[in-house]
C-alpha cells in the first residue's frame, strides 16, 4: 500500500488534463473526418439537422460501424483500384517517353510555324500601311511634286572617288553628266606629276598622292575618249 497523503495535487490535475487533451484530440479527429465525408456529398452519409448529429442518409439512426466483412470489400477494392490506377500512370509515363522525340519535333514545327507566321503579319501589316498612306495622299489636297533630276554634275572627289560609277550612270543615259571647266582643269592638274614638293619614298602620303594621281589619269582619259567619240 502506497501513502498517498504526501502526493502534490498539482500532479493529478496534470494527469487529469492531458486525458482531456488526449480525448479532445480524438473527438476533434473523428469530427473532422465526420465534415469532410459530410463535405463529399456522399448519398449515403450526411449530417442530419433534426437528431442534431452525423448519421446515415437512408435512415435516421446515428452512424454505425461497417462489419469486417465490408471493410475488408471496401479495402479490397480500393487496392485494386489503386492498382489500376498506377498502371495506368506508368503505362502514361512510358508513353510519355516514346513520344518524347515526336514531340519535340512537333514543337520546334509550331515555333518555326509561328515565326513565319509572325513574318508573314508584319510583311501584311507593312503593305496595309503603305495602301493607306497612299490613300490619304490621293485623297487629300495636297500637290505632291515628285523630283526627277535630269542633269547631274560631279565634283572632282566623284571622279577620284567614284570614277566606275559614273561611268555606269553615263551609259545608261538615264541622266546627262555635265563636267564643269574647274572639275577638268583639277583633274588635269592631279594627273601630273607634282614638282613643287619632295616626298619622301616609303611614306603613307607618298602612296595617297601617286593613287590620287592614278585615279586622275584615268578620269581625264576617259573624259577625253567621251568627247572624242562624240
Amino acid at each position: 500500500m502506497f501513502d498517498r497523503s504526501g502526493w502534490d495535487s498539482s500532479w493529478t490535475d496534470t494527469l487529469a488534463v492531458s486525458y482531456l487533451l488526449a480525448l479532445h484530440a480524438r473527438l476533434s479527429s473523428l469530427l473532422s473526418t465526420a465534415e469532410y465525408l459530410d463535405g463529399s456529398e456522399l448519398p449515403c452519409f450526411g449530417f442530419n439537422e433534426q437528431l442534431r448529429r452525423f448519421a446515415a442518409s437512408r435512415s435516421t439512426s446515428p452512424i454505425t460501424v461497417q462489419s469486417t466483412e465490408t471493410v475488408k470489400q471496401q479495402d479490397t477494392e480500393t487496392s485494386r483500384d489503386s492498382n489500376k490506377t498506377l498502371e495506368q500512370e506508368i503505362n502514361a509515363v512510358q508513353d510519355l517517353v516514346d513520344v518524347s522525340d515526336e514531340h519535340q519535333q512537333y514543337r520546334q514545327a509550331v515555333r518555326e510555324n509561328q515565326i513565319k507566321q509572325a513574318s508573314s503579319n508584319s510583311t501584311l501589316n507593312l503593305v496595309r500601311l503603305l495602301q493607306e498612306l497612299l490613300e490619304r495622299e490621293a485623297k487629300s489636297s495636297r500637290v505632291i511634286i515628285e523630283v526627277r533630276p535630269q542633269y547631274l554634275v560631279p565634283d572632282t572627289n566623284t571622279f577620284i572617288d567614284h570614277l566606275e560609277s559614273l561611268k555606269q550612270i553615263v551609259e545608261s543615259r538615264r541622266f546627262t553628266v555635265l563636267v564643269p571647266t574647274t572639275v577638268l582643269e583639277e583633274l588635269v592638274g592631279l594627273s601630273r606629276p607634282s614638282t613643287s614638293t619632295t616626298l619622301v619614298p616609303g611614306l603613307q602620303g607618298d602612296f595617297q598622292d601617286n593613287w590620287v594621281g592614278e585615279r586622275a589619269k584615268e578620269a581625264v582619259s576617259y573624259l577625253r575618249g567621251v568627247a572624242e567619240r562624240k
